[in-house]
């Protein structure tokens, strides 16, 4: 399926086949719901100078799959050979932390 802009406007129209496939719903049902930390997300906005107003890349993060890679990155070698730890006292802090809607 393909998305295409429609005239000078901001709609949009749908074009192309779609194909349904069969979903196995025993292995979801086990996988939902997540706990909320695996759910909660944020937007990330990097800027290159702090007096932009247009940030140069952005996007929504799961900060608990950030917190798992750099628990990963931590294990490895090169951050081992330059003895980099993560701080325990940010990890204690945000534990438990709902944020609501």
């Amino acid at each position: 399926m393909q998305i295409r802009g429609i005239g000078y406007g901001l709609q949009s129209s749908l074009r192309g086949n779609v194909v349904n496939v069969e979903n196995n719903l025993d292995i979801c049902a086990k996988v939902l719901p997540r706990a909320f930390d695996d759910t909660a997300t944020i937007q990330v906005k990097l800027m290159r100078k702090m007096n932009y107003k247009v940030p140069y890349m952005y996007d929504v993060i799961r900060p608990q799959a950030v917190l798992d890679a750099a628990k990963h990155l931590v294990r490895t070698d090169l951050y081992k050979k330059h003895e980099v730890s993560l701080s325990q006292d940010w990890i204690n802090s945000n534990e438990g932390k709902k944020q609501e809607c």
